[in-house]
Parts: C-alpha cells; sequence; structure tokens
C-alpha cells in the first residue's frame, strides 16, 4: 500500500481550504488518468490522503498534482499547484526508547558535540532521533541531553563514557562518568540487591502498608497543631496530634493556615502564634492587637 498527501495548508489561507467534495472532483479534472480504486479521506481542514495498493497505480499518481484557485472576486482569485507528496513507509522499530543523558556537563565530556555523542551510543542501537538538548517546562535547557535509539542492548545507569572530542583544535579523549535514564532499564536495587526493570516489588509493598498504616494514624487524630517553624521538630506523624508548621510563620500565616486544614474528625485545635511578631520588635499593645483581631 502507498500513501500520497495533497496539502493545502501551506498555499491557501484556512478559510478558503477546499472541501473533500471540491478534492475529489479536483482530482478527477486535474489527474484524468489516475487510479479509482483507492482510498480518499479528509485527514485534518485542508489536509487529505490517497491511498494505493499497487505499484502500477503508484506510479500513475507519480509528479501529479491538483490546480486550485481561491478568492472572493472572480479577478482577484489566486490559482494554486498543489502536489501529490507520496509519504514515505512507516518504519516499526522493535525496542524504541527515549534515553536521558544526565552528568554530562559535569566532566570534560560537555565539550562533546551532539554529532560525537550521537557516534558513541550508535553501538547500542540505530539512532531514531538525533541527540538535542533537554527543555524543561519553561522550554530552558536543564542540563540534560536526550536521543532515541532502536535499543538492540542495554544501557547501564552509571556509564563510563569515552570518546574524542576536539578542544580548541585539538583531538583529545574524554571521559566521564554520566548517569542513563530510560523506561525498562535493569538496574540494580540497593535495597533487596536484585535486578528490576520497574519499581521494586519490595518497596511497592512497604510503601503500601505506610499508606494504610497512615490511614488509620489519621483516623485516630482528634487535635491538630499549628504554628510556626519552632514545631519544626515536632512529630508529625504523632497518633494524637495532626502538626503543620510554616517557616517564619507570623500571627496572621497562622490565621490563614487554619483555613486551608482538614478539620473532619477534629475536636481540638492549638495554636502557637506571636514569636516570630515579636522579633519584629513591636509594641506588646500591638501584639496583642494582632492575636485578638485575628
Amino acid at each position: 500500500m502507498y500513501e500520497y498527501n495533497i496539502d493545502f495548508t501551506n498555499d491557501v489561507p484556512p478559510r478558503y481550504c477546499p472541501t473533500a467534495k471540491e478534492v475529489a472532483a479536483l482530482y478527477i479534472r486535474c489527474v484524468p488518468n489516475g487510479p479509482m480504486d483507492m482510498g480518499f479521506r479528509e485527514v485534518k481542514k485542508g489536509v487529505f490522503e490517497i491511498k494505493v495498493f499497487n505499484e502500477k497505480d503508484k506510479n500513475r499518481l507519480e509528479n501529479k498534482f491538483v490546480l486550485f484557485d481561491y478568492g472572493e472576486k472572480v479577478r482577484q482569485r489566486i490559482e494554486v499547484k498543489v502536489p501529490l507528496i507520496l509519504r514515505e513507509k512507516r518504519v516499526f522499530y522493535k525496542n524504541p526508547k527515549w534515553i536521558t543523558i544526565d552528568k554530562i556537563y559535569d566532566s570534560v565530556l560537555s565539550e562533546a558535540t551532539n554529532q560525537e555523542i550521537d557516534e558513541y551510543f550508535s553501538k547500542f542501537g540505530k539512532i531514531i532521533a538525533k541527540t538535542h538538548d533537554d527543555l524543561d517546562e519553561f522550554q530552558f535547557r536543564n542540563g540534560k541531553k536526550k536521543l532515541r535509539i532502536d535499543l538492540q542492548e542495554d544501557i547501564e545507569r552509571w556509564l563510563e563514557m569515552e570518546l574524542k572530542i576536539k578542544i580548541e583544535g585539538k583531538e583529545i579523549l574524554g571521559k566521564g562518568r554520566v548517569k542513563i535514564f530510560y523506561r525498562g532499564q535493569p538496574y540494580k536495587c540497593y535495597e533487596c540487591k536484585e535486578v528490576h526493570t520497574e519499581k521494586c516489588p519490595e518497596k511497592i509493598i512497604r510503601e503500601e502498608s505506610e499508606r494504610e498504616a497512615e490511614k488509620v494514624r489519621k483516623s485516630k487524630i482528634k487535635s491538630v497543631l499549628v504554628g510556626d517553624s519552632n514545631l519544626r521538630h515536632v512529630n508529625k506523624k504523632a497518633f494524637l496530634t495532626n502538626t503543620e508548621c510554616a517557616t517564619g510563620a507570623k500571627i496572621g500565616h497562622v490565621a490563614n493556615a487554619l483555613k486551608h486544614i482538614e478539620t473532619d474528625g477534629i475536636e481540638v485545635a492549638i495554636c502557637h502564634v506571636g514569636q516570630n511578631n515579636i522579633n519584629d520588635k513591636q509594641e506588646m499593645g500591638e501584639w496583642e492587637n494582632k492575636l485578638k483581631k485575628r
């Protein structure tokens, strides 16, 4: 099967793009000897797809095009020539993986070009997407690099890399230790000493038991303790009281925090406030007024 695209969006404004019926009429008019045993559909507005099922029909559509004119007034209409473009056959990979390279800027490997990194990782499989800088949610570089490989051999999480790089016109052997991540990567668990490709089963069981214990703890809590960082070392997972604290909190901050604390089942609220207000060298009368107001 062969697929051709007819894309009007590059030359025609969206509001003037033809409908599927109009494109079918253009095809019959502009490709008179074109095959009729084919698949035809609209991919999206202004983009259409033609499928033919044999080599002969594929050759009959080569170098063909449709002529389309648009505009509101007859004398000002614009004619465009839109070609039928053969779409490359989709390649199916056996084990495609997005590889993330971290810690590369901690060594001389930071001077390596993306092409040199591609050459190094090509020994692990076929490069699908070449090496490029990874970006965060704000489109800033985050110090990592990414590439996509049809992986044939697993890569260690901590990899000792050696590759030839050029610095100021001189070629040297660059060495460095980088961290590699990809989905399904085998790693040795530090807890159970076994090799996993997913999260450690023992860790999953422990986390589940901790979640169940937390549910039991919360069901028994009847009091909440709210205050500033002087409560930082209070046991937050105590069975009798739930502790909420904020560094540098003053009277107003603690009062606002009380509005966002879950109060279901809570019978007593204990507030530790005012100590950070004293550090402002306020008069005691003003301090008392703030406390009463809140």
